[in-house]
């Protein structure tokens, strides 16, 4: 009986080390794969992986932060600060129709485009916050409908006056 229970105790031992390795393992793997796809920059993590290997990757990931400090930059309240920080930013690889996209669908990301950070000046992240923001607070509109409200009240405006 004695022998059976130092058996089960060893036994017993060693699958405890073997799950905290495992575990251990896990971790630190998933870590990486962290940071081998994005990076934090001020609070907001950014997806990299399209243009990880693209050649002007350090162009693009200054132009990414210097968006991220337009936004900042506004003095956006804490609480809409955190916000923000929660929201997952991508940037794709290529031109699109669009300097950025937020969708309020799949990941629910802020998408900007790598064409448009090589070369833009206007603060596009902020107005995709802008759009995420309202799609949160009025669930019932899509973010498409929040953007085309504001676009014909835009226009609306500028043909008044």
């Amino acid at each position: 009986m004695q022998k059976v229970r130092r058996k089960w105790n060893k036994a017993v031992k060693i699958d405890r080390y073997f799950s905290s390795f495992l575990v251990l393992v896990v971790v630190s793997s998933t870590g990486m794969a962290f940071k081998l796809r994005g990076e934090e920059y001020r609070g907001f993590h950014i997806d990299y992986s399209e243009v990880r290997d693209s050649p002007n990757f350090e162009t693009l990931r200054a132009a990414m932060n210097k968006q991220i400090d337009m936004v900042l930059a506004v003095g956006v309240p804490d609480r809409l600060r955190s916000f923000f920080q929660g929201v997952p930013l991508k940037v794709r690889a290529g031109k699109e129709s669009w300097a950025g996209h937020y969708t309020g669908q799949r990941g629910k990301d802020v998408a900007l485009t790598s064409g448009f950070l090589s070369s833009g000046r206007k603060p596009a992240l902020l107005h995709e916050f802008r759009i995420a923001s309202a799609s949160v607070r009025r669930p019932e509109k899509s973010a498409s409908r929040v953007s085309a409200g504001f676009k014909a009240k835009r226009l609306a405006a500028s043909a008044g006056g």
